[in-house]
C-alpha cells in the first residue's frame, strides 16, 4: 500500500483522513507493506493515526523511487489530479519495464481527495458538484481557497453508474 501525502496543506478539512485510516487498517489486517510519501511539510500536517509504516520515502510530488514489485498495489491519500497522480504514473512506469503480467491498482476512494477540476460545466453533474463545494467550503478560513472532496464524495455527487465510469475514464491513469 502507497499513502501518498496524507497533509491537511492539501486536504484542508481532512476529507480523506477516515479513509486514509480505514485503508492503514486494512493492509495491517491482511499484512500488506505500507509506504507512506512525505514531502518536506511539517510532520504535524500529516494526519494518519497510524504513524508506524514499514517506510517512509521522501517525494517531493507524489514521485516514487523505488522498485514496485507486486502485481497489486493498493493507494490511499494523496490529490488525485496531482501527487497521486504523479505516483500511479510512476508505478505504471516501473511496471512497464517488467514482463507483462496481470496487474491491479486499487484505489480507496474515500482516502484520495480531489479538487474536482475534471467537472466540465457540460457534466449532468455540474451543479450538483458547485453546490457541494459551496456547502464544504461555506465560511472556511481564506487559507482554505482550493476545497477538496474525496473521490468517493465524487461518485455521491454523480449517483449515475454509467457516468461515474465515464469519469473514472477520464481521470485515471490509462
Amino acid at each position: 500500500m502507497i499513502v501518498t501525502h496524507a497533509s491537511s496543506n492539501d486536504d484542508g478539512r481532512i476529507a480523506s483522513k477516515f479513509g486514509v485510516d480505514e485503508a492503514v487498517r486494512f493492509a495491517r489486517r491482511h499484512r500488506i507493506p505500507i509506504i507512506y510519501l512525505q514531502d518536506g511539510r511539517p510532520n504535524e500536517r500529516y494526519f494518519m493515526e497510524d504513524c508506524a509504516p514499514d517506510h517512509w520515502v521522501y517525494s517531493e510530488g507524489g514521485e516514487i523511487s523505488f522498485d514496485v514489485a507486486p502485481a497489486h498495489v493498493y493507494l490511499a491519500g494523496g490529490h488525485l489530479e496531482l501527487c497521486l497522480s504523479i505516483t500511479v504514473n510512476d508505478i505504471l512506469m516501473n511496471w512497464a519495464r517488467k514482463p507483462k503480467r496481470d496487474l491491479t491498482v486499487t484505489y480507496f476512494m474515500d482516502g484520495i481527495f480531489s479538487n474536482g477540476k475534471d467537472i466540465e460545466e457540460t457534466d449532468p453533474y455540474y451543479h450538483e458538484y458547485i453546490r457541494f463545494m459551496q456547502i464544504v467550503g461555506y465560511s472556511r478560513p481564506a487559507g482554505e481557497y482550493f476545497p477538496k472532496l474525496t473521490l468517493l464524495e465524487t461518485m455521491g455527487i454523480i449517483i449515475n453508474e454509467t457516468r461515474q465510469y465515464d469519469y473514472l475514464r477520464r481521470i485515471l491513469a490509462h
